[in-house]
């Protein structure tokens, strides 16, 4: 009954509401007398770490379940380090647990290891030395451990620090002696195919390791085991060459779905997995929609098919497992995608329309791929977790595109967030790090497109006060039509004031003191002579009666400076309209 919580919280514990809780009887379990408990636990506390209430305590507990005298224990122990391994407070600790249980003396220890290090390889600290430590797993004299390996380099292909050599090994361990050993080196070459084909550089290139892939598979699918882990990615990689490269016809994808939900088999267990087969065949029928598609396009394709085929098929390895610990991963809200992308994906849509909400109608630069971004964050949904790959993709190149946008200054962290994002193999890390260079970035955006948007309106200003000045200057009122050099005026100040407008530094309303520039000094001292002409003609041309009020006015207007003029043009322009109603006559 206890083994059995302990597989029962594993599963259901990120949906807890009370985590405290659920902490303190895992805590229990791990310390139970019976074996098969703790190992239950181990793997509980594996599936259950990123969301533990205290990690540090937690990994407390997996080390001494690391140390168990149970070699089950200890091998549970190592699988849920390699499920845990990103999360751990101390990965340089984490490193060496893992190496010590790699060395165990009990076969199905190393096994767990190896397959723990293909779970973990991004986020070691050394992965050198955890390419050292895989080679030696995969010469290991249990076929088991040789076989965990093999399984642990597809993990990890795209990581190795010497791809030629884990190529190598892969082929050497396809020649095994041994069924399983076999199965797993060529399911791991298919995999590692499906990688070169979607970094190859030319389209012959992608066809080539795609047929590669497809005939790995389909070696992998022929060794006779229990579970086959080429059985569900195969056909799907097969519809997809076929329709890519050879002509294939729709019928195409009907075959793939055929053939895939076969592969599924109608177990209650598996009924998730269905939902995979029908995103794999949507995404069949794209493939099908775009007749002639660019060596960019094919590779972004084959990079999110990577991730999502070899989650689905993991998914489906669990299926076929009749423990408690392995179907229990099948039962959680969503198997093929974490609850968490849910979250991350309204972060980046949150901060993706605050960007192109600040770069909208700016004029400047930013403003095309702020609105870019905006429609790519948009269309991304956990529903369908290969066009978020892809959008992911996407959405990593806009963000790249900001980077040479933005002056080196003003980058900082952010853009050397978003150069790791293409190299994570799977969804949620990308989204992750697109949320958290997006955080980092969207002030620097921000700031700089306003600053740039001020910039160029105010050399927009600029240019037509240039103009206003120019022709203001050339106006003598009293000359000629003094009405229409009235108007004239008028205008001018109207448009000075409306250029003050536009231009209008919010620092300068908080109570800053505020230093006028040449070109508004020149302005004040023009108007300052509009304003002499003005009461010239109102003094000597005009005969009625209010001209004494227009005159006081003016007079009351006045500023000490003329530059002080531009603060008071509101004013200055009712007298001018209560001049022209005046002086009419004189048209």
């Amino acid at each position: 009954m206890r083994l059995v919580a302990a597989n029962v919280l594993g599963s259901i514990f990120p949906l807890l509401l009370d985590k405290d809780l659920g902490w303190q009887d895992l805590d229990r379990l791990v310390h139970d007398d019976y074996s098969d408990v703790r190992r239950g636990a181990a793997g509980a506390l594996g599936l259950s770490f990123a969301h533990l209430p205290d990690r540090e305590q937690g990994w407390k507990v997996l080390i001494r379940l690391a140390r168990d005298k149970d070699s089950e224990v200890r091998g549970s122990a190592a699988g849920a380090l390699g499920l845990s391994f990103a999360h751990l407070p101390d990965r340089e600790q984490g490193w060496k647990v893992l190496i010590r249980l790699a060395r165990d003396k009990d076969s199905e220890v190393r096994g767990s290891a190896a397959g723990a290090l293909g779970l973990s390889f991004a986020h070691l600290p050394d992965r050198e030395q955890g390419w050292k430590v895989l080679i030696r797993l995969a010469r290991d004299k249990d076929s088991e451990v040789r076989g965990s390996a093999a399984g642990a380099f597809g993990s990890s292909f795209a990581l190795l620090p010497d791809k030629e050599a884990g190529w190598k090994v892969l082929i050497g361990l396809a020649q095994d002696q041994v069924s399983g050993v076999r199965m797993n080196a060529y399911h791991s070459l298919g995999r590692a195919s499906i990688y070169r084909a979607s970094e190859a550089s030319e389209k012959n290139v992608i066809r080539a390791e795609l047929e590669a892939a497809v005939e790995y598979f389909e070696r992998s699918s022929k060794e006779k085991s229990y579970f086959n882990p080429a059985r569900f990615c195969l056909p799907f990689y097969r519809s997809y060459l076929a329709l890519t490269f050879q002509g294939a016809s729709e019928s195409e994808v009907q075959r793939y779905l055929a053939e895939a939900k076969e592969a599924v088999g109608s177990s209650e267990n598996r009924r998730e997995l269905f939902g995979a087969v029908e995103n794999l065949a949507k995404a069949l029928e794209e493939t099908q929609d775009l007749k002639k598609k660019s060596k960019e396009q094919i590779q972004g394709d084959l990079k999110a098919y990577r991730w999502y085929c070899d989650r689905a098929a993991e998914h489906m390895a669990a299926a076929e497992e009749k423990t408690p610990g392995a179907v229990r991963l099948l039962r959680k809200c969503n198997p093929i995608i974490e609850e968490r992308i849910e979250t991350i994906i309204a972060g980046i849509q949150k901060t993706a329309r605050e960007i192109c909400q600040v770069t909208r109608d700016s004029g400047t630069k930013y403003e095309a791929p702020g609105a870019r971004i905006n429609q790519e964050a948009k269309s991304l949904s956990s529903e369908d977790p290969i066009k978020a790959f892809k959008g992911s993709t996407r959405i990593a190149s806009i963000l790249r595109e900001f980077c040479s946008l933005l002056p080196k200054g003003k980058r900082g962290h952010a853009c050397e967030i978003v150069d790791e994002i293409e190299s994570e193999q799977d969804l949620p890390s990308r989204l992750s790090k697109i949320e958290l260079a997006l955080t980092y970035l969207q002030p620097n955006i921000s700031l700089e497109a306003y600053e740039l948007a001020t910039a160029q309106k105010l050399d927009l200003i600029d240019k037509k006060l240039d103009t206003v000045i120019h022709d203001l200057a050339k106006i003598k009122i009293g000359t000629g039509n003094i009405f229409a050099n009235l108007c004239a005026v008028r205008s001018g100040l109207a448009a000075i004031a409306e250029s003050g407008k536009k231009a209008e530094n919010p620092e300068n309303a908080s109570g800053h003191q505020y230093t006028p520039d040449a070109n508004q000094i020149k302005m004040g001292d023009l108007i300052d002579a509009k304003v002499l002409e003005l009461e010239e003609i109102l003094k000597t041309k005009a005969t009625k009666e209010d001209n004494q009020a227009i005159l006081n006015k003016l007079e009351s207007l006045k500023p000490s400076v003329g530059w002080e003029w531009l603060g008071r043009l509101a004013d200055l322009i009712a007298v001018f309209d209560a001049s022209i109603k005046v002086l009419q006559f004189l048209a």
